[in-house]
């Protein structure tokens, strides 16, 4: 009887582990650049950003089949001025100075917030400095409002990026107050505000 238990307990975890976007051994981890989560991108699925986002975003930029670059939020001004915001972050070489790298030489980035202002694609700043850039009330909203429903398609829904959070966060995450109010709203628990400074 024992036995049996100890079978569906394992096929049980194997399970979990598996909806919560761990990476195999044939994938590199991705990081996501706001929630400090740990992810294989060949099962948490990610839009990939506008090319011209990536363009300017990432000096290693070289080919997109060989680098690999998600979009994490993003937020159009449709209202007042027109503007186009986006939160991208993607596995980069480690060592810019080499030939292109193989899978296993790549890593996370931290992540660039990307304004496109009348045509043209400007780099503002890290990922998670997005609340300090001087955009608008407005846009920090609507950027963490989208970077929580993209996490939450992403994982599928609800309660498995919340088991996401669970397995990796000790102690509950510390992160921008736009985004823990995003993520609250949308049934995220267990999540406080981080202090960066301001």
């Amino acid at each position: 009887m024992q036995t049996i238990q100890f079978i569906v307990l394992s096929v049980f975890l194997s399970i979990v582990i598996s909806s919560t976007g761990c990476a195999s051994e044939n994938n590199p981890e991705m990081d996501h650049p706001l929630l400090g989560l740990s992810f294989d991108p060949a099962k948490v699925i990610y839009d990939t950003p506008p090319l011209d986002v990536v363009k300017i975003g990432y000096d290693s930029y070289k080919s997109p089949e060989r680098f690999k670059y998600w979009l994490f939020a993003s937020y159009k001004d449709e209202a007042n001025t027109g503007n186009e915001y986006y939160i991208a972050s993607g596995l980069v070489a480690s060592q810019l100075d080499t030939p292109v790298p193989q899978e296993g030489e790549l890593e996370p980035h931290l992540g660039v917030v990307v304004l496109k202002a009348q045509g043209k694609y400007i780099v503002k700043g890290a990922a998670i400095e997005f609340e300090m850039l001087g955009f608008s009330e407005k846009v920090v909203k609507g950027l963490a409002v989208d970077a929580a429903n993209r996490a939450i398609r992403a994982y599928g829904n609800v309660d498995n990026l919340q088991t996401a959070l669970d397995l990796q966060w000790e102690k509950g995450a510390a992160l921008n107050k736009s985004l823990v109010e995003a993520l609250s709203k949308a049934g995220i628990k267990n999540i406080k505000v981080q202090d960066f400074g301001h």
